[in-house]
């Protein structure tokens, strides 16, 4: 007990005061004790304890231990040694790699976790091999793993996993496609534009303005009717990333007859700026729909001095809120 109590008093220590450099070296001594007590105290708050100081002190002698206690049975236990290897960092990452294949899926998926915190490039490949787990937690961490590293080679393996069963997993591989940005998902990203899930059709719109590929401006175009709404925002943001070559298409969905669309559409236009879109939007200023109409006149008041002599135009249409909504443009342009 006696033992224990010193133990205790010095994983306080390390927790408490590790900023001072002569504690740190007095604790790095420790090592083994807190080893001794991570795998074996029968306490979880000791075992935690002890996992969260072999990180403040990084000795890389504590790396097989902290894999051990991914098996740990008590998520804090597993999630303390989780930010251990974290901070021990690159001289855990051999270590890790041969984790993946661990029996435990508790060790796999802790293990893909920490090296996607870790952020090193010579994981990726063992992650892509991750992607095939049976087991949906590890494929979960490999993804997402595969996204905060941000190499390209994944790219592949990553378009196979928005094909997943789990919608979990379609979901993180949107999410890294996202971060690596690489026209080779292009095709596969406008087909989960209409997947079944919301989060993965938003995820692929956000892929796609990132990309900035023309050949998506189709698809996201009919996206800006999705029935959810961010979704809908989105792809109007990607629209608006990929820029040019989307004009023409938003333009014709000016006459879509969702008004959803059309107000994205209007939406889009203006943030572009083209001046190929200022008759269309002065044309819109008449929609029926009073939200549609309000965007178009904010709309041609954001591409400003080149919307003016349309305006002026639009000033002897017959429509009456045609004229008031030039008149209040031209205004505000003026201004």
């Amino acid at each position: 007990m006696k033992k224990m109590g010193r133990m205790v008093l010095v994983v306080f220590i390390v927790l408490g005061m590790v900023s001072f450099v002569g504690v740190k070296k007095a604790c790095a001594d420790k090592v083994d004790d807190l080893i001794r007590q991570l795998l074996y105290s029968s306490s979880i708050w000791v075992r935690e304890s002890a996992a969260r100081a072999l990180g403040e002190i990084g000795d890389a002698r504590a790396v097989y231990a902290l894999i051990g206690a991914l098996r740990d049975g008590f998520w804090g236990v597993r999630e303390a040694a989780v930010g251990a290897l974290v901070k021990i960092g690159e001289r855990a990452v051999d270590a890790l790699i041969k984790a993946l294949g661990d029996e435990d899926w508790h060790v796999r998926y802790e293990a893909a976790k920490a090296l996607g915190k870790i952020g090193d490039a010579r994981a990726v490949d063992a992650l892509i091999k991750a992607l095939g787990d049976e087991d949906w937690h590890v494929r979960y961490w490999a993804a997402k793993a595969l996204g905060e590293i941000g190499d390209a080679r994944a790219v592949d393996a990553l378009i196979k996993a928005l094909g997943d069963e789990d919608r979990n997993i379609r979901r993180v591989a949107a999410e890294a496609l996202v971060k690596i940005g690489d026209a080779r998902a292009v095709d596969a990203l406008i087909k989960a534009l209409g997947d079944e899930d919301w989060y993965v059709r938003r995820e692929a719109a956000k892929a796609l303005g990132k990309i900035g590929d023309a050949r998506a401006v189709d698809g996201l175009i009919k996206a800006l009717g999705d029935e959810d709404n961010e979704v809908r925002k989105a792809a109007a943001w990607a629209l608006v990333k990929i820029g040019e070559p989307a004009v023409d298409g938003l333009i014709k969905a000016l006459g879509d007859e969702d008004n959803d669309v059309r107000y994205a559409a209007v939406e889009a236009l203006g943030e572009i700026g083209d001046m190929r879109a200022v008759e269309p939007l002065i044309k819109a200023l008449g929609d029926e729909d009073r939200e549609v109409r309000g965007k178009a006149a904010e709309a041609l008041v954001k591409i400003g001095e080149p919307a003016v002599d349309g305006l002026i135009k639009a000033l002897g249409d017959e429509d009456s809120w045609v004229r008031y909504a030039a008149a209040r443009a031209l205004g505000e342009i003026g201004d």
